[in-house]
């Protein structure tokens, strides 16, 4: 009787052990084990990214080789639910070996991601001190390089439109939303000062215009520099642009709904309404891309005037309007 109970302590105990090295936290683990071989290999964790999406990121690093075995791990584990976007480490090892490493694992560095597209309200509204801060700090010419101060639109949100969008790493010795708009703007500057040429504020203001027109209006960016050139032809010419994109931007300006365009709202007045007033919208409605300043910049030479969306989702052009309703009815 007394070995069967002395028995049963023994198991209880082993059992209570082993249930405690199961369900010790990845803190634990790490202290006592260490995962995987070499040194660790650091990759950037984009924001919002699945746990397919960071399993195939690890591989591509070669940190470890079976990405679905990997994605399993890291959804039982919940891995992705805790970690921020920034820049991780992890070493050569068994999907588990990379999972444990990942678990609980804070940033080296954190990233502050500009994404293409997106208006100025909604970078303010993800900036450290909301869109107060990032009024505050497009305002000053300070955060621009010196060689594009002169150039600058008075408007702090039409300056939104000379950052680069991109993933940018933060510093915790420095305020994190003035790094990242000053490595945005100085990226801007790197990549497409050289093809100003003799620009002046006003050319520039209306060259970043054009490229959020052209960011929003052509999902396809091998379409935006022939699309450039139907905007140009119609600015000569002085037709209305048609812009549905900037439409919605001036209700969404006025606090209006703008999902869907109807025949009143194409007749709104606003300086945003591109189907009653020639020229460009006064303002950036977006922040575009490099591929679509670029376009801005380097329009395509042609005498197109129109502009259909194919079944595919490119752009169709014509000359003529006769042409155009012929296209339109192509391809519906």
């Amino acid at each position: 009787m007394q070995r069967s109970w002395g028995m049963s302590v023994l198991m209880l105990v082993c059992v209570c052990a082993f249930a405690a090295l199961v369900l010790a936290p990845a803190s634990w683990w790490q202290e006592q084990f260490s995962f995987g071989q070499g040194e660790p290999v650091e990759f950037v964790v984009p924001e919002g990214v699945s746990e397919k999406q960071l399993a195939d990121l690890v591989v591509a690093q070669k940190i470890t080789g079976q990405a679905e075995e990997l994605a399993d791990l890291l959804t039982d584990m919940g891995v992705v639910k805790t970690l921020r976007s920034g820049i991780y480490a992890a070493r050569p090892g068994t999907p588990w070996e990379v999972a444990m490493q990942l678990q609980g694992q804070s940033p080296r560095a954190e990233l502050f991601v500009l994404e293409e597209g997106i208006m100025f309200r909604d970078l303010s509204a993800k900036l450290p001190g909301g869109g107060t801060e990032g009024l505050r700090l497009l305002a000053s010419d300070d955060l621009f390089p010196e060689a594009l101060r002169p150039l600058l639109p008075g408007d702090p949100e039409s300056r939104a439109a000379l950052l680069l969008p991109g993933a940018y790493v933060l510093s915790p010795d420095y305020d994190p939303a003035e790094t990242a708009l000053r490595q945005a703007a100085a990226a801007w500057w790197n990549k497409l000062g050289d093809q100003l040429g003799d620009a002046d504020a006003q050319e520039l203001l209306g060259r970043a215009s054009l490229a959020a027109l052209l960011q929003k209006e052509a999902a396809k960016e091998d379409d935006r520099a022939g699309l450039a050139g139907v905007y140009v032809n119609r600015l000569v010419r002085e037709i209305p642009l048609q812009s549905a994109a900037a439409l919605r931007f001036g209700l969404v300006r006025e606090g209006l709904d703008a999902a869907t365009l109807t025949r009143g709202e194409l007749r709104v007045d606003s300086p945003y309404n591109t189907y009653q007033r020639p020229g460009l919208p006064p303002s950036p409605i977006c922040i575009p891309s490099e591929v679509s300043w670029r376009a801005a910049l380097r329009p395509e030479n042609h005498d197109f005037l129109f502009v259909s969306v194919r079944q595919d989702g490119h752009l169709g052009f014509s000359r003529t309007y006769k042409d155009h309703i012929a296209a339109l009815g192509s391809h519906p």
